[in-house]
């Protein structure tokens, strides 16, 4: 065996093995935030997907998951060769916190084209934790103004503008773009949004005729899963006080 391939195989078996140790170290870090156990703390319970996949320190882009181990590792570099899949990650929670029916939908799905001059990766994905309401709403989209980058969000083509509105509180109209038909809504849900951490390093709450959503991009949900608890109090307010009822306190953790 030549002296190149002992050097490549201790440096990729050593890069394996800090990996498996940073990723375990921070698995047991935020041992909180393995579904099963975040599930509980929302009111809801796994429907689909591991109970144990950790939402802070493990991306749901197949793409990132199959570096962090041998067998993704191969099914990385064997699409690299041909193209295909580079897998499908799914998550599911569902439940009634709040007395109100609510999920989290993680699905992510990642293919490899390979090209003469460069390879494509396309991603589809549908990333939101979500509450229903119990009576129509007013459309509405809220977003941060100034957009970190690498966290900005990202809307469908096909998604019809609505116009721009202020809260009239200035510290929520600096950090704030609110969109909706209906003028007075943003000041209707102020109290509700204030609530959301100025700390949040991404946001985009939708709502829609039926629900009310908070809707992630795949390189925004592990920043966003530790915040689930207080975006899913957020998410539930706003629903009662579009539908002309009190805002519920929120669940002890």
């Amino acid at each position: 065996m030549s002296s190149t391939l002992i050097i490549a195989i201790v440096t990729i078996a050593g890069t394996f093995g800090f990996m498996y140790f940073q990723r375990s170290k921070l698995n047991k870090q935020y041992a909180n935030m393995r579904a099963g156990e975040l599930a509980q703390r929302l009111g809801m319970q796994v429907t689909e997907g591991n109970p144990e996949h950790n939402l802070a320190t493990q991306s749901v882009q197949p793409g990132v998951q199959n570096v962090g181990s041998a067998k993704g590792f191969l099914r990385q570099m064997a699409a690299t060769q041909v193209g295909g899949t580079l897998g499908e990650f799914k998550l599911h929670l569902q439940g009634s916190p709040y007395g109100v029916r609510a999920e989290v939908v993680l699905f992510c799905r990642q293919d490899l084209a390979t090209g003469l001059t460069q390879n494509t990766t396309t991603t589809w994905y549908d990333l939101r934790l979500l509450v229903y309401a119990r009576s129509a709403l007013v459309p509405f989209e809220l977003r941060l103004k100034r957009e970190m980058t690498g966290l900005e969000t990202n809307r469908s083509s096909d998604t019809q503008a609505m116009p721009a509105q202020r809260f009239g509180i200035p510290i929520l109209d600096d950090r704030y773009t609110i969109e909706t038909f209906d003028g007075s809504l943003p000041s209707r849900i102020a109290s509700a949004l204030a609530a959301l951490s100025p700390h949040l390093m991404y946001v985009r709450v939708v709502g829609t005729h039926e629900r009310v959503s908070f809707v992630m991009t795949p390189a925004s949900v592990m920043c966003s899963a530790p915040s689930f608890e207080q975006l899913l109090h957020v998410l539930v307010s706003t629903a009662a006080i579009l539908e002309g009822r009190a805002a519920p306190a929120r669940m002890l953790g």
